[in-house]
């Protein structure tokens, strides 16, 4: 039988053939949309751990879908849902599988916490399935106790009556040490306020000048011996100070023969100033020791007698006129100016050191310390200056004979304070050498004979 085509039928058949070649090529766009695929091959995490400490996530995960681009990640979800974490998966083929890990820092405060993690293409679709996993989370231990081994009488301080500074550490005892105050004064070395040897609860033997300062360090160093080598050094402990006083003298106790000089850190922009230093005895007789204008940096005149003094420290500032404009506050220290100087000690010799070793051949210097004895009959200053025959460092130190006590050391001189008794004074040097040593004491005046006092204002 045959079928005869007819207009009708030919367009009913070309409109069947377009239809067939519209849904071939819808289907054919189809095998073209990007595909997001993935299987999880493993998802490892700590069961439990610390708070406080970090973790590490390893995702192992295979592309069974398109080449991953720089829009995928890995990311990881709190129990909430907000985003965590993430890791990227850029550049995985179809087929590849790959490993990526996620650090991560737990909270602080202990439970259970769950996480949930799923790849994301960003700004098109979530894709695969999403996976879970808990941790339990131990409180985070609490800070380790604050180190007070090392301690200042007072973080507050005058600079002419310092802080003692101290230890409570027990293993200091039995070597050579010295406590150290290391400032921080904005120089590369900062500002050492504590050198002596073997003194615990002394005062601080080079405080600052005035000002405030964040950190002062406080730790102790053990040697071999004195003037030996470091055989450790102790933990460190850091607190603020303050010293006080915008006047201060550069001692507390001088020989008239050898004044002190008068300083300040106070600012005076430009003005014309005048530094006050008043000493008063006990009937309030004063003598004013600091003359001149501008006159920072310069040598006390004008001192009363030997004995103790009240001295008040003060500065003004004065205009153009020389009218006065500013004022600072008074503040008052405790002076002694002493008699003398009487030598009590004039002597020579030689000293050597031998060097010696450990099993695992370090070498060390044994010092050989040769004594002299100083016998004191009155209260005062004691002040001892070494020097050696080539010119080089020279070691001395102190101590109450009686007692054993170690009462100071220095290189190559020291000062102080003495009652009546014995003392023996000992030099050492790293080398053999030839020294000369001389003491002098500076004895307190018991009772200054006190005639009339001068001027507490003085004269320009």
């Amino acid at each position: 039988m045959k079928h005869l085509l007819t207009a009708d039928t030919m367009n009913f058949r070309l409109s069947a053939i377009r239809f067939l070649c519209a849904v071939m090529g819808f289907c054919a766009s189809l095998s073209l949309v990007r595909a997001n695929q993935i299987d999880w091959v493993s998802l490892e995490m700590p069961a439990s751990a610390q708070g406080g400490t970090a973790i590490v996530i390893r995702m192992t995960v295979t592309n069974t879908g398109d080449a991953w681009g720089g829009a995928h990640n890995l990311v990881m979800k709190d129990a909430s849902g907000n985003p965590v974490a993430m890791e990227s998966i850029d550049g995985v083929e179809p087929g590849q599988t790959v490993t990526r890990e996620i650090y991560y820092g737990l909270p602080t405060t202990g439970g259970t916490y769950t996480f949930s993690f799923q790849a994301l293409e960003h700004n098109v679709e979530w894709f695969g399935p999403q996976l879970t996993a808990s941790i339990s989370v131990a409180g985070a231990s609490p800070p380790p106790p604050q180190y007070n081994g090392m301690q200042l009488s007072s973080t507050t301080f005058d600079r002419l009556d310092p802080a003692t500074i101290s230890t409570t550490d027990y293993w200091i005892s039995g070597y050579a040490y010295r406590l150290r105050a290391k400032v921080i004064d904005g120089t590369a070395w900062g500002w050492h306020a504590a050198n002596r040897w073997n003194v615990n609860g002394q005062p601080l033997d080079n405080p600052p000048p005035a000002g405030n300062y964040a950190n002062c360090y406080l730790y102790w160093v053990l040697y071999q011996s004195l003037y030996g080598s470091v055989m450790s050094v102790g933990p460190e402990r850091s607190v603020p100070i303050s010293v006080t006083g915008s006047v201060t003298l550069s001692s507390n106790w001088f020989h008239a023969s050898s004044p002190p000089r008068i300083d300040t850190n106070e600012n005076m922009g430009g003005s014309a100033y005048r530094l006050f230093a008043t000493f008063r005895d006990g009937q309030n007789n004063a003598w004013e020791t600091s003359t001149g204008i501008n006159n920072k940096n310069t040598l006390l005149t004008n001192l009363p007698p030997s004995g103790e003094y009240r001295v008040s420290l003060y500065w003004k500032k004065y205009d153009g006129a020389m009218n006065e404009i500013a004022t600072s506050q008074v503040r008052t220290a405790t002076i002694q100016l002493t008699d003398g100087p009487v030598p009590l000690l004039n002597s020579g010799g030689n000293t050597e050191s031998t060097v010696s070793y450990d099993e695992d051949g370090t070498a060390h210097i044994d010092y050989n310390f040769v004594e002299h004895m100083v016998a004191v009959a009155a209260p005062g200053m004691l002040r001892v200056r070494a020097t050696a025959g080539d010119g080089g460092p020279i070691y001395l130190n102190a101590y109450n004979h009686a007692t054993g006590q170690h009462l100071q050391s220095g290189i190559p001189e020291m000062e102080f304070a003495v009652s009546p008794g014995t003392y023996r004074v000992e030099v050492a040097a790293d080398r053999e050498v030839s020294y000369n040593v001389v003491g002098e004491l500076y004895p307190y005046a018991t009772v200054p004979t006190i005639t009339s006092g001068g001027s507490a204002t003085g004269t320009f």
